[in-house]
C-alpha cells in the first residue's frame, strides 16, 4: 500500500510541473531549476514506492504461504473429524487415535473404514510434506516453517500412540507414500519401516 502522503505529494508534483509549462515558466531562466527538482523528486518518489511495493508483496507471499500451511493442517485435521462424527459407530478408534483409549474387547472394527481416514490423514501429511520440503531450503520461511513443523510433528505424534495406526501408516508408506513423506517421517520423528 502506498501511504497516502506520497500520493499527495506525486499529485503536487504533477500540479507543479502543469503549471510550469502551462504558464511558460521553463521559458524564464530563474523557473527551470524547479522543473529540474520536480523530476529528481518524482525519480526518487518512483523508486520509494516501488520498493514500498516490493516489502508489501514480500508480506502478502508470506502470509499467502502461511495460509496454505494452516489450510493443509486445519484440512487433514476437520476432514477427519467430519469422518468420524458422520461415523459414529467408530467413535472406538477416535478414542484410540486421540486420546490414546483402546477400544473395549469384543469391538467390531470397520477396518475399511479405519484405513480409509488413516489414508486421508496421511495423505494430506504428504500435501504437507510436499510444501515443507519446497520451502524448507528458503532461509525467510524458517519461522513459518517451525510453527507449523511443531504442530504437525504434535499431532502425527499424537496419532503414533495408536499401534492401529502404526499399521494403516506402514501400508500408506509401502503402497502410496513418496520420498518426501518417508524422508520427513525418518528426519523429523527417527520413523522408518
Amino acid at each position: 500500500m502506498i501511504p497516502n502522503f506520497l500520493v499527495y505529494y506525486a499529485v503536487l508534483c504533477v500540479v507543479i510541473v502543469f503549471v510550469y509549462f502551462k504558464f511558460n515558466l521553463h521559458m524564464n531562466e530563474r523557473y527551470k531549476v524547479m522543473i529540474d527538482l520536480s523530476v529528481a523528486l518524482f525519480g526518487f518518489l518512483t523508486i520509494f514506492i516501488l520498493i514500498q511495493q516490493q516489502d508489501f508483496n514480500n508480506i502478502s507471499m508470506r502470509n499467502d504461504e502461511s495460509k496454505i500451511y494452516n489450510d493443509i493442517l486445519t484440512e487433514m485435521f476437520t476432514n477427519s473429524l467430519d469422518d468420524f462424527i458422520s461415523n459414529k459407530d467408530i467413535q472406538y478408534f477416535y478414542n484410540e487415535l486421540f486420546h490414546n483409549i483402546s477400544p473395549p474387547d469384543g469391538t467390531i472394527r470397520n477396518t475399511i473404514l479405519e484405513e480409509i481416514i488413516s489414508f486421508k490423514i496421511l495423505a494430506a501429511y504428504g500435501n504437507y510434506t510436499a510444501y515443507y520440503y519446497s520451502h524448507n531450503h528458503l532461509k525467510d520461511y524458517k519461522k513459518l516453517l517451525d510453527k507449523h513443523n511443531y504442530r504437525a510433528i504434535k499431532i502425527l505424534e499424537t496419532l503414533l500412540k495408536s499401534s492401529r495406526f502404526k499399521i494403516y501408516l506402514n501400508s500408506y508408506l509401502n503402497e502410496v507414500a513418496g520420498l518426501d513423506f518417508k524422508n520427513y517421517l525418518k528426519e523429523q520423528l527417527n520413523y522408518s519401516i
